[in-house]
């Protein structure tokens, strides 16, 4: 491992736990918004930025896009068109 080779400086080490900090907190809302799509729940209902819906999607897909060599480009517009919908339904 990194650590034990001493080639790791602080700053990366915190960066790595950042970046790990982040994907599972992503992951716990990707699995709070199955339960409560498959509870058959409605959710609350509320308008939202379908930008902000494709740049939680690029996140996702970020890691496995990466993997297979594939570039993701997302270009977000000034003002996106909004939808009301529930959060869980809207992002599957």
């Amino acid at each position: 491992m990194l650590i034990e080779t001493g080639r790791m400086s602080n700053h990366e080490l915190r960066q790595i736990l950042r970046d790990i900090r982040r994907d599972d907190l992503r992951a716990s809302e990707v699995i709070r918004r199955l339960r409560t799509l498959l509870s058959g729940h409605e959710g609350e209902r509320r308008r939202f930025d379908l930008n902000d819906v494709v740049g939680d999607t690029a996140r996702l897909l970020s890691a496995e896009a990466r993997r297979r060599g594939v570039t993701l480009d997302t270009r977000r517009g000034r003002s996106g068109p909004t939808r009301s919908a529930t959060r869980c339904k809207s992002s599957s």
